[in-house]
């Protein structure tokens, strides 16, 4: 039977969609509107489903359940159910040929054929019209031809501009002598040569194709094009319906006027400098006070400092002599660096190489559990080549026991806890002193807080995040950056 659902199964089957226009389903030259029932209806209510909704069902065959129930409503028609649903795609994907929901609705009706006018009434009632005169008591059905059915010069334009009426139009039944007709039809609609047009051509690149359209326009003394001047006369009606409030020129024209902005901005600043001056012509009167009081007692000890700052000048030359002799015993110039021997410290001996040459953090646990499953020990220093320098070496440590007197000279950086007794066994024993003789840093971690000791120390704070890798290089460049100025102006003789 002819009805939406078979046409919809069969168009599918080919793995095709059905074309839609408008309100319609076109299946070759048939229509239906969208809300038409067909033969697939709910098991639960009996009422038919119309064919909008089955090919929504089918278009959201991979969806799922609450995402088609929306999908349906945004298209206005009916869900089916989830039974419903199964079964309509097992039937429509040719799973199954035949289900319980599929119930043809009336009688069967002859096809009508294309060429052939009938009135409205005779379709819907299902009779084929005979043209030919026969008594009151002979009526007779005429079955069309294959021939009639496919006729392919009549306009069927007319037919579809009439409201729709739904009407079911059974299938031919199939004889040997229409399948032959069937096949001949076919075959003269196939053996008809396609006629191309005489002046359309493959345009070989975009270019030529937008000269051959400028050349178009010169032969026909049109500088623009067909589209441009239609659309001007409906553009120029428009702007003779608008009213221009701004152009330009006005939009840049205010109330305000910004002449003197300069001899307000220079009078701010006077006024910026009078609470500073007069707080310096204040101060003036008592200085000069107390270096009046101040000089006859400065006078008496002259003598006194003149003595002293030439003990100071002879002691600090002599240091400077001792310095002298110490940097010229070095046996090597390769700086020092000491790192906690903590693990739980940010930095230790374990992930010091990666961090410093590499520009890589790893957690001091995560290394050493690293070495550990590859049956290391931990080293008791380690040496590494700066990358992008020309071959400058450094040592780290986390036990200045292994240091000899002669290698304080070449301690550079320290990397402290927040604890004074890190700095124990050391050559200084007041941090302030260590960590003037020595560059000191701290590694801290974006979850950590900065502890109050470390806070009071002359230390670099070198910041790095957790979780954010990408940002370790940034942090290896402050280190860097920090060592490197210390070297040059603390402790220019090693190697850098």
């Amino acid at each position: 039977m002819a009805d939406p659902l078979t046409m919809l199964h069969d168009v599918i089957i080919k793995g095709q969609l059905p074309v839609i226009e408008g309100d319609e389903f076109v299946f070759g030259h048939t229509r239906f509107n969208k809300n038409t029932p067909t033969a697939f209806k709910n098991l639960t209510s009996g009422a038919h489903y119309t064919l909008q909704a089955l090919y929504v069902c089918y278009i959201n065959r991979d969806a799922q359940r609450s995402v088609y129930v929306v999908n349906a409503r945004a298209d206005n028609t009916e869900a089916l159910s989830m039974t419903d649903r199964k079964e309509l795609i097992s039937y429509l994907d040719g799973k199954i040929t035949n289900s319980q929901s599929i119930v043809f609705l009336g009688a069967p009706i002859a096809a009508l054929p294309m060429s052939t006018a009938i009135s409205q009434p005779a379709v819907s009632a299902g009779v084929a019209v005979d043209s030919g005169d026969h008594g009151d008591e002979q009526h007779s059905t005429q079955i069309p031809t294959m021939q009639d059915s496919m006729d392919v010069d009549r306009d069927y334009t007319s037919e579809y501009d009439t409201p729709f009426k739904s009407t079911y139009i059974a299938e031919i039944q199939m004889n040997a002598e229409l399948q032959a007709q069937k096949d001949a039809a076919a075959m003269r609609l196939l053996s008809v040569p396609s006629i191309p047009d005489e002046n359309y051509s493959i345009k070989e690149s975009e270019k030529q194709f937008m000269e051959e359209i400028v050349n178009k326009r010169k032969a026909r003394d049109m500088e623009k094009s067909q589209f441009i001047l239609t659309d001007e006369p409906v553009t120029k009606r428009i702007l003779q319906r608008e009213k221009a409030t701004h152009d330009r020129s006005s939009i840049l024209t205010g109330q305000s006027s910004y002449i003197d902005i300069l001899d307000k901005f220079n009078q701010f600043k006077k006024e910026e400098k009078k609470p500073h001056q007069q707080q310096q012509q204040q101060q003036q009167p008592h200085q000069q006070q107390r270096m009046n009081g101040e000089h006859g007692s400065n006078n008496n000890n002259n003598n006194n400092n003149n003595n002293n700052n030439n003990n100071n000048n002879i002691s600090s030359s002599q240091a400077a002599k001792n310095h002298l002799h110490e940097i010229s015993n070095l046996t090597s110039r390769t700086p020092i660096i000491i790192v906690p021997s903590s693990l739980t410290a940010a930095i230790s001996l374990f992930n010091a190489q990666d961090f410093f040459q590499n520009s890589l953090y790893v957690p001091s646990m995560d290394k050493k559990n690293q070495l550990s499953e590859q049956n290391k020990t931990k080293p008791t220093f380690i040496k590494f080549d700066r990358i992008g320098t020309p071959t400058i070496t450094y040592e780290v440590y986390d036990n200045v026991k292994l240091l000899k007197p002669e290698d304080w000279m070449r301690v550079a950086a320290v990397f402290v806890q927040g604890e004074a007794w890190q700095f124990k066994d050391w050559k200084w024993t007041n941090p302030v002193d260590i960590l003037s003789n020595v560059k000191g840093f701290f590694l801290k971690m974006d979850d950590m807080t900065l502890p109050d000791t470390v806070k009071s120390w002359d230390v670099k704070v070198i910041h790095l995040s957790k979780l954010k890798r990408h940002l370790d290089h940034t942090g290896q460049l402050d280190f860097w950056k920090a060592f490197d100025e210390f070297i040059l102006t603390r402790k220019p003789y090693l190697n850098h």
